[in-house]
């Protein structure tokens, strides 16, 4: 979204979004917004909460370190979100961020895993950003018992995305 001018005006980036989204559909493709460091995520949630209500072929990355994750992840849920989950990758403090990989993965899993099992009601999109192949076993290991089905998960490259239906 920096890129798009956040920083000097979020309306008119919100107008880019929509153009690029709008574009997007017409191919059939879906618009992926990014995620930057801690400064910008309220302001990048905020946009994709306006985007997404007019275009649902709209998805957003979130990172799995910054403390604040699960709870947006509620904030989004109403609007049957596509998330794009990554580790992270910024310097953030340890007051907003888990700075130990025990404690990224632990939150990585329990995010996808709570997110993936809301799919047995309704289909999730959610793209597992990441090429850490154990971590997405034990994932599979915790949802296909939950009842999410094992042919509604499909992984393949930090740009897999997983349909549950």
């Amino acid at each position: 979204p920096t890129q798009l001018g956040l920083d000097l005006d979020p309306e008119r980036t919100l107008a880019h979004l929509q153009r690029l989204a709008e574009k997007a559909e017409a191919t059939g493709s879906y618009l992926w917004i990014d995620m930057e460091g801690s400064d910008y995520v309220e302001a990048t949630v905020a946009l994709y909460e306006r985007l997404r209500a007019e275009h649902p072929r709209t998805g957003l990355c979130l990172q799995a370190y910054l403390k604040r994750t699960p709870s947006d992840v509620e904030r989004l849920r109403p609007l049957d979100p596509a998330i794009r989950l990554v580790k992270g990758a910024y310097d953030e403090p340890a007051s907003i961020a888990y700075r130990d990989k025990r404690q990224v993965d632990a939150s990585y899993m329990s995010i996808a895993v709570d997110f993936l099992k809301t799919g047995r009601a309704r289909p999730v999109r959610l793209g597992l950003g990441t090429h850490d192949v154990a971590l997405i076993e034990q994932i599979a290991e915790q949802v296909v018992p939950a009842g999410v089905p094992r042919d509604g998960l499909g992984f393949g490259n930090s740009h897999c995305f997983s349909s549950v239906r």
